[in-house]
C-alpha cells in the first residue's frame, strides 16, 4: 500500500511538473495547453528563416507567443494547426519580410506575405521590413489588428477598404514614413494610439460615422497641426483644429504640431483625457476653465515648453505623469485636489514652487522627484508621502511636516542634497532610507510625535549633529543613522521598545541622551555607549 501510495505521489509530481514547465526540442521552445496541444515560445532560425513545425514531441501545434522578438528573421513559416496568435506577436521583429501560412489552416491566410485571420476577418500582420512602400488592404477585411502596422519602416500608404470598421490598438504606431492612410466612411472606431508616431492626417478627416475614439490616437505625431472632423458627426467635434467628444465634454487630441503658444481650453468641457497634448513642443501656457473636473494620465507629458497652467477650485483629479518632463515654474494645486498622484510632476526641471492645500491626503510616488522646488510646507491633511515623492530635489531646503498621523514613506526624500532643514510638528511615521543622502541636512527638530523611524532613515546626512525625539517614538530602525559622521548626540523617550543593528555610526564624541531605567539606558550600557540621564523630559 505504502509503494502504491509513493507511486501516486511521483505520478501527480510528474504530471504538475509537465503542466507549467517549458520543454525543449531541437531549438524550439514549447509549454502545454492541453494534454495534446502546445504553444510556441521560442524557435531558432534556420538561416533567415524561423520555421513552426504542425507537431512536436507527439503533441499538435497550435499557439504562437514568443517569450522574445526575432529582429534577424526575414521569414517565418506557420503551420496548418495553429489556432491562436497574440495581436502584435511580430511587431518587433525588424527584418520580417514575409509571412507564409500554411494554406490549409482553418483560422489564418496569407496574402503577398501579409497575415490575416479568417474568423474576425481583420488583417493580422503586416511585416515590419515587406519592402513596399504602398499597400490596399484586402476587400472585406472588417478590422485593423492591434499593432498590424507598428514599425513598418518602409510604408508610405495604407488604403483601407470600405468594409473596415474598426482600428486597433497601436495598429500604425511608429510608421515615420507612412504620409496617406485615408480613413472609409463606414469605420466605427479608432483604438488607443492607433497612429502614434505617425506623419499621417494633414488634411484627412476622421469620417462620421466614428463612434468609438480611444486614447489620443495622433500621440506624439510631431507633423500634424490640425485634426478634422467630417461634416455630420454626432459623436466627435473638431475645434480650432482641437479634436473633442460632444457626448461627454472630453477633450481627446491636442495636435502636437500645433503651433500656438497659449491655450484656453472651452468652457463646458469635463475632462482632459490621457495623453491629450503629450509632446507638444509649442504649448507655453494652459488654461482650464471650472468646468474639467480631472486631467488623465500623461496629458502633458514631455510638453518641454509648458510654463504655466491655471486652473480652478472644479478639478478633483490629476492622474499619473500629468505633468512630468514639463517646463513648469511653480503650481498652486487646487483646493479640491486629496490626492496628487504618482509621478505627476516628475523631471519638472525648472519648477521652484509648489504650494499645497489643506484637504490633500497623499501625493504619490515620485509626484515631484528631479524637480527644483526650494521649499516645502505639507498641509495638516496630509496622511502619506509616498516612495521618492521628493527624492532628487536639488534645490530643496526645507521641509515641514505637519500632518497627523503622516507616513513618509521609503526614500521619500532621497539624495536632496541641498536639504538643511526639517521640521516635524505633527504625529509622523518616517520610512526606510527616508532621507538617505541628504548631505546638507543638519537642522532636525522634531516637536510632534515621531513613533517610527525606518531602516536607514537619515543614512549618509553628514551634517546631522543632533536630532532629539519626543515621546512616542518606539523603533528605531537598522543602520538609521549609518554614515552620519558629524552626529554626536541623540535624545531618546522612555517610550522607545526597539533599536536595529548598527542603527548609529559611533563616534568619540556620540552620545545617548535617555531617561532613566529605560530601554534606551539599558541598550547604551549593553553596548558601552556614552550615555547621560535627563530627568525632565518636555
Amino acid at each position: 500500500m505504502r509503494k502504491r501510495l509513493i507511486g501516486v505521489a511521483v505520478l501527480l509530481m510528474e504530471i504538475v511538473c509537465c503542466a507549467f514547465a517549458t520543454a525543449y526540442a531541437d531549438d524550439i521552445h514549447y509549454e502545454k495547453i492541453t494534454d495534446t496541444t502546445v504553444c510556441i515560445t521560442h524557435a531558432e532560425m534556420q538561416g533567415d528563416i524561423v520555421n513552426i513545425p504542425s507537431e512536436i514531441d507527439g503533441y499538435t501545434v497550435t499557439g504562437i507567443r514568443f517569450d522574445n522578438s526575432n529582429a534577424e528573421a526575414r521569414y517565418i513559416k506557420l503551420p496548418h494547426t495553429v489556432e491562436q496568435i497574440a495581436p502584435g506577436e511580430f511587431k518587433d521583429w525588424l527584418s520580417l519580410e514575409n509571412i507564409y501560412m500554411d494554406p490549409r489552416n482553418a483560422y489564418f491566410f496569407q496574402s503577398d506575405g501579409v497575415l490575416y485571420s479568417r474568423g474576425d476577418r481583420s488583417l493580422h500582420t503586416y511585416p515590419c521590413a515587406k519592402a513596399d512602400r504602398a499597400y490596399t488592404i484586402k476587400d472585406g477585411t472588417m478590422s485593423i489588428g492591434a499593432h498590424a502596422f507598428q514599425n513598418c519602416f518602409y510604408l508610405e500608404e495604407v488604403e483601407m477598404p470600405s468594409s473596415a470598421t474598426s482600428i486597433g490598438v497601436e495598429a500604425f504606431a511608429e510608421n515615420s514614413v507612412l504620409t496617406k492612410c485615408e480613413l472609409p466612411e463606414g469605420l466605427i472606431e479608432i483604438g488607443d494610439r492607433a497612429f502614434r508616431a505617425c506623419r499621417v492626417w494633414n488634411g484627412s478627416k476622421i469620417p462620421a460615422s466614428v463612434e468609438t475614439i480611444g486614447i489620443n490616437p495622433f500621440d506624439g505625431c510631431l507633423e500634424i497641426a490640425r485634426l478634422n472632423v467630417a461634416s455630420g458627426s454626432a459623436c466627435f467635434a473638431q475645434i480650432d483644429g482641437v479634436l473633442f467628444d460632444k457626448r461627454s465634454k472630453k477633450l481627446i487630441s491636442y495636435p502636437a504640431a500645433k503651433m500656438d503658444e497659449a491655450y484656453t481650453i472651452p468652457s463646458g468641457i469635463c475632462a482632459v483625457e490621457p495623453e491629450a497634448f503629450r509632446k507638444n513642443q509649442y504649448i507655453q501656457s494652459v488654461v482650464f476653465p471650472q468646468s474639467v473636473e480631472s486631467i488623465g494620465a500623461y496629458a502633458m507629458q514631455g510638453c518641454l515648453q509648458l510654463k504655466k497652467v491655471s486652473w480652478l477650485d472644479g478639478l478633483q483629479r490629476i492622474e499619473k505623469y500629468a505633468f512630468a518632463e514639463t517646463s513648469l515654474l511653480e503650481i498652486a494645486i487646487p483646493t479640491t485636489i486629496t490626492e496628487i498622484a504618482d509621478y505627476t510632476f516628475y523631471k519638472c526641471a525648472y519648477l521652484q514652487k509648489a504650494d499645497l492645500p489643506e484637504g490633500l491626503e497623499k501625493i504619490g510616488e515620485k509626484a515631484f522627484a528631479r524637480t527644483r522646488i526650494q521649499e516645502l510646507k505639507c498641509p495638516g491633511t496630509l496622511k502619506n508621502i509616498e516612495k521618492e515623492a521628493f527624492s532628487e530635489c536639488r534645490s530643496l531646503e526645507k521641509v515641514e511636516i505637519c500632518g497627523e498621523n503622516c507616513i513618509v514613506s521609503e526614500r521619500a526624500f532621497k539624495k536632496d542634497v541641498m536639504l538643511n532643514q526639517l521640521l516635524i510638528s505633527g504625529r509622523t511615521t518616517l520610512g526606510d532610507y527616508a532621507f538617505e543622502g541628504c548631505s546638507a541636512l543638519k537642522d532636525v527638530s522634531i516637536t510632534g510625535m515621531t513613533e517610527q523611524v525606518g531602516e536607514g532613515c537619515f543614512s549618509a546626512c553628514l551634517m546631522l549633529e543632533d536630532v532629539c525625539f519626543t515621546e512616542g517614538l518606539t523603533q528605531i530602525g537598522e543602520r538609521a543613522f549609518e554614515k552620519c559622521t558629524a552626529l554626536h548626540e541623540i535624545t531618546l523617550p522612555y517610550s522607545l521598545e526597539y533599536i536595529g543593528d548598527e542603527a548609529f555610526t559611533l563616534t568619540d564624541r556620540f552620545t545617548l541622551i535617555v531617561q532613566p531605567a529605560s530601554f534606551a539606558e539599558e541598550y547604551a550600557n549593553d553596548r558601552n555607549i556614552p550615555c547621560q540621564q535627563i530627568n525632565n523630559w518636555l
